[in-house]
């Protein structure tokens, strides 16, 4: 929460209360200390009082390296200074020193920041870990531990184009404002030109700048020296020329910040109270000033905070000056500090009272720095919806904001990073503008620019045989790209290769088609709208075609004596050898799979048969029905019943090897179906009446049919890099091409 207040722009403005509560967590065990070290210790604790953070984590760290003193009070207060001076490393330190894992004994607030810290250092899974259970943070924490849903938060990465401003310096940059030619920010930097910048923390009040935007200047996001942070960031140099003060506001013995401002020229603005509430807490309240003919600066306080309870923050005007956004940590609210919203009829009249905003867009924890854009958006800023990291900024269409409806859209890296960004601006273009970050470790003013990239997408592959894997070349692979009803066509090289440099990244289905083979299919879905990363490389799967032999159409018959002919005895053995396709209502005789009389007990002599069948099932994503025979012997009845314990008998074999039940069917059709003449009173040898106690096989559905069928077109015909019309192909030539991937 201090970190939060400070960026709420109050670098003075603290929680005594909870610093004491902070101090009082645990007694300070008794040690032996010489007098220069209690000394340290108690310079150490004024500083942390005075919340001179910088200073007393110097001491801090002098005292505990002469005692080394472990104890939790000094490490809580020690890892809390380096959190408010923003030295992240160090305060990851030394709360691993206070925890190493999860421990039920840290505070929400403890928790809350090591969550946060593992996220600012891209350890999600532990951060999910140190958020788990805290209540309202559950959103938060599975999009920590769901990795696509991490990957989809930089789906628009390369529309961006971010830089990072001259005007940034070791002091706080934060709340953009765009007004006309205009950049209004808040900063603690000091007031006068030229004054040293040092490492030790200022007391300066926060206050609000302008700067022409002819006059700032960007360095490009990807050329800054991060170690240095541009020019003017370097310790004891200048604060740099360009800004300056806020006319009217320069004097005021108080922070100021977070403006907005109306076409009245009326600008809204966060201050704190000039005295503490009756517990120590300056609050923070809402400003609206203007100036009169002779240029004074007018101000009035808005009718909302009340110093004794609550503070309201982070005001977001609209440009009629009629419809104002708020923050605040109001009693009763939803969580640490919620968006409400207020109207007048005019300019000129009072006030409604505050109305929250309901559960689509306030959470169990923080919703600060609003804003209002003219294309009708309210943006804001969040640290427990999901996201990259601490603060991230979202927008929702106003209207659906105000009606409740749960369209609240994340805005993508690199808008959004893994440390706190808030405080939107943008112009009239809409496309940019200006945000607030600490992803340096500072607050710091960044430039947007957001232009549509034309993503070009390298969709590469091979075809190859089905059963060697070798290479085949001069396929042609028709791909189409199903939003535009555009079909790119590309040839395979010697290596059986092909690519495709497509200026879309929707999603295509790939066909590739060669004369006397099967063709085959792909369907690139990653390629969608909702693009997970901003690859444009696709390597996709092999494209694998076979040996045609058979039209799909062609059917063997089984229910007459040519079925145990030799042509139809070898089917599943040419099948497997040669390669042929599996035709549906094709019936063939598994050879040896014969039973004992009056037995349904499978045979050895059988089980090689019934492991090749199992190999082509394994090969074919085919349905089939196993039917069962007897030979004449006994009555109708009797032989139904124990042909079809023999069917079952195979399904069972099936299934213990693998085979998905649903794939294969049991019937038993007695003694029906004959192959010879021993039927009922015609003398036969046992080897005779053998012939009839058998098992076949009938392909009853066959999900690659669409593969098998020839396509009613010259594929030679067509070029290399043709583009053509879905409509200049056979109006089912992509038929089902979704179903087989």
């Amino acid at each position: 929460m201090n970190k939060l207040i400070h960026k709420f722009l109050m670098s003075l403005i603290v929680v005594i209360a909870s610093s004491i509560a902070i101090s009082q967590l645990w007694a300070q065990p008794k040690r032996f200390v010489t007098n220069e070290q209690k000394k340290v210790l108690d310079n150490a604790d004024i500083a942390y009082e005075g919340f001179k953070y910088a200073i007393a984590a110097d001491y801090y760290e002098k005292y505990l390296k002469s005692v080394r003193d472990t104890s939790n009070a000094l490490l809580t207060k020690l890892a809390d200074c380096y959190w408010q001076t923003r030295e992240y490393n160090d305060a990851f330190r030394i709360y691993q020193s206070l925890y190493r894992d999860v421990n039920p004994k840290a505070t929400i607030q403890q928790k809350l920041r090591i969550g946060e810290l593992y996220a600012r250092f891209h350890n999600y899974k532990q951060a999910s870990q140190w958020l788990s259970g805290i209540y309202g943070y559950q959103t938060k924490v599975a999009s920590f531990m769901d990795t696509l849903k991490l990957k989809s938060m930089k789906k628009d990465s390369l529309n961006w184009h971010l830089g990072f401003l001259n005007i940034n310096t070791p002091y706080q940059e934060f709340s953009p404002a765009i007004v006309g030619d205009t950049l209004y920010f808040s900063s603690n930097r000091p007031n006068r030109i030229g004054v040293k910048i040092s490492k030790a923390e200022s007391a300066n009040y926060d206050r609000l700048w302008k700067i022409s935007k002819s006059e700032k200047n960007t360095n490009p996001l990807k050329k800054l020296n991060l170690k240095s942070k541009g020019k003017l960031n370097v310790p004891g140099t200048v604060v740099g020329k360009g800004a300056s003060l806020f006319k009217g506001l320069e004097k005021f013995q108080y922070n100021i910040g977070t403006v907005s401002i109306d076409k009245n020229n009326h600008y809204y603005f966060t201050a704190n109270y000039l005295s503490s509430g009756r517990i120590g807490i300056n609050r923070l309240r809402l400003i609206e000033g203007f100036f009169n003919r002779n240029g004074t600066l007018k101000m009035k306080v808005l009718p909302f905070g009340d110093p004794k309870l609550f503070s309201v923050m982070h005001p977001a005007i609209n440009r009629d000056g009629t419809f104002l956004v708020i923050s605040s940590d109001k009693p009763n609210g939803k969580g640490n500090n919620d968006l409400y919203y207020t109207r007048r009829k005019s300019i000129l009249k009072p006030w409604d009272n505050l109305k929250a905003f309901g559960k689509n867009i306030n959470t169990a924890g923080n919703e600060v720095f609003p804003t209002l854009t003219s294309d009708g958006y309210l943006y804001f800023s969040s640290d427990a919806l999901a996201g990259l990291g601490g603060l991230d900024i979202y927008r929702i269409s106003l209207q659906d904001a105000l009606n409740g409806k749960e369209n609240v859209e994340h805005l993508s890296y690199p808008i959004n990073s893994s440390g706190d960004d808030f405080g939107w601006s943008q112009d009239s273009t809409t496309t940019s503008g200006f945000f607030t970050s600490d992803r340096l470790d500072n607050d710091d003013i960044y430039s947007f620019l957001y232009k549509h990239y034309q993503k070009m997408c390298n969709i590469s592959g091979s075809v190859l045989d089905l059963f060697t894997k070798e290479p085949i070349m001069n396929a042609t692979v028709f791909i189409l790209n199903k939003e535009t009803k555009k079909v790119n066509i590309a040839k395979t090289d010697k290596k059986g290769k092909y690519n495709f440099i497509l200026a879309s990244t929707d999603t295509v289905i790939l066909k590739a088609v060669k004369i006397g083979l099967t063709n085959d299919f792909l369907t690139d879905r990653s390629n969608g709208k909702t693009q997970q990363e901003d690859t444009v490389l696709k390597n996709m799967q092999n494209l694998l075609l076979e040996i045609r032999i058979a039209n799909i159409n062609d059917t063997v018959s089984s229910n007459n004596e040519n079925h145990s002919s030799e042509r139809s005895g070898n089917v599943m053995q040419n099948l497997l050898l040669n390669k042929h396709v599996l035709l549906i209502n094709a019936n063939w005789k598994l050879n040896n799979i014969y039973y004992d009389f009056n037995s349904w007990d499978i045979r050895a002599d059988a089980v090689p048969v019934l492991d090749s069948l199992i190999s082509l099932l394994k090969m074919y994503p085919i349905r089939v029905e196993l039917g069962s025979h007897t030979d004449s012997r006994g009555t109708f009845e009797y032989n139904d019943r124990l042909s079809q314990k023999r069917a079952e008998s195979v399904v069972d074999y099936l299934v213990k090897h693998g085979i998905n039940k649903d794939r294969v069917t049991a019937i038993g059709y007695g003694k029906r179906f004959l192959l010879n003449k021993c039927a009922d009173g015609v003398p036969c040898s046992e080897s005779e009446n053998q012939v009839n106690r058998r098992t076949e096989v009938k392909v009853i559905s066959n999900t690659d049919i669409q593969k098998y069928q020839i396509d009613a077109i010259d594929p030679d015909k067509f070029k290399d890099g043709e583009q053509i019309d879905q409509s200049a192909l056979p109006a089912d030539f992509f038929d089902n091409c979704d179903k087989l991937n």
